[in-house]
């Protein structure tokens, strides 16, 4: 499983380097990612755009992924190709996930967040 990540001030940015997620790779992306969410910034933004195919598994694990992150923060969507939104609106989680057309975007979205536990009193 091929993954980029870099960190950007509150946001964990995780670039798919595959063209496929699903039940061959998915643990092994599952396992990495919650490691990242474990260390990382509050939010999460994972960079679909090399993803042309996710199956059923793939999806089962972006939403275990949103419910951890929701402890802590944000977790998005950018760069998602056609195909992949097509399932996404078909399960409705296109409804759930924030999804952003650019990465530059999503950091910019995020980064106006408030993570979880935070205050904005002074």
């Amino acid at each position: 499983m091929n993954l980029q990540e870099k960190t950007v001030d509150k946001v964990r940015v995780v670039t798919i380097e595959e063209t496929r997620l699903d039940t061959v790779n998915g643990n092994e992306f599952k396992k990495r990612v919650f490691e990242l969410l474990k260390t990382g910034p509050p939010h999460l933004l994972l960079n679909m755009n090399e993803v042309s195919m996710i199956d059923s598994s793939a999806l089962g694990i972006f939403a275990l992924i949103y419910k951890a992150s929701k402890k802590q923060g944000e977790f998005a969507l950018c760069d998602v190709r056609k195909n992949v939104q097509t399932l996404l609106r078909m399960t409705r989680l296109d409804q759930v996930f924030l999804c952003y057309p650019t990465e530059e975007e999503a950091i910019a979205e995020l980064m106006k967040k408030v993570p979880v536990g935070s205050s904005t009193e002074a």
